[in-house]
């Protein structure tokens, strides 16, 4: 992004905060660090970290909130949410009535099933995406069956709930670190 875009986007932040000290060193700063990254990015970091903090965000808190975009992880309720559907979906012996369970609707004709896609499983078809850190934390707590067939379902939900937050803090802080890395030049501060 530009300079004059970083400016822009302090005078956003100057505007919200009416209370905060922009005196020339804190603009200096803002636009010095804002500078290497996307306009469009940072733009919507700032307006996120406006809408959630009533005070003036501090650089390291949009980079955080640049993190948090990148990683794009749903919320641990909507990802368990999620890992219960997918763990109910695993498929079962049940054979498809249609083609019963081959796969084929006509063999000969290697037409498979419209019912079961030919899978020749009953059951309907997961197709909602996972994050893939949802996948992981599932694996992490002994796999779909593991949570689909829990005996106590409340301790399994905690174990994918803290394997799951445990796998979404390292995405972040790797992506946060990640963002620290465009090369920007040497910050000058007169004082």
């Amino acid at each position: 992004m530009t300079g004059e875009q970083a400016g822009r986007l302090v005078a956003v932040l100057s505007a919200a905060y009416p209370r905060a000290d922009f005196s020339t060193a804190t603009v200096e700063v803002y636009v010095g660090m804002l500078r290497p990254y996307d306009y469009d990015v940072v733009e919507r970091a700032v307006r996120s970290s406006i809408d959630s903090s009533v005070y003036l965000p501090t650089v390291a808190e949009i980079r955080s909130a640049i993190a948090t975009e990148a990683v794009g992880a749903p919320a641990p309720a909507l990802a368990w949410e999620q890992a219960q559907k997918r763990a109910a979906w695993e498929p079962s012996a049940v054979r498809c009535s249609d083609c019963d369970g081959s796969g084929y609707q006509d063999v000969d004709a290697d037409v498979v099933c419209p019912e079961c896609r030919g899978t020749g499983d009953a059951r309907p078809h997961y197709t909602a995406a996972l994050h893939p850190l949802a996948e992981r934390a599932a694996e992490n707590v002994g796999g779909w069956y593991s949570i689909r067939n829990s005996e106590r379902p409340g301790l399994a939900r905690r174990d994918f709930l803290a394997a799951y937050s445990e796998l979404v803090r390292d995405a972040l802080r790797d992506a946060t670190d990640r963002a620290a890395l465009p090369s920007r030049p040497a910050l000058e501060v007169v004082t």
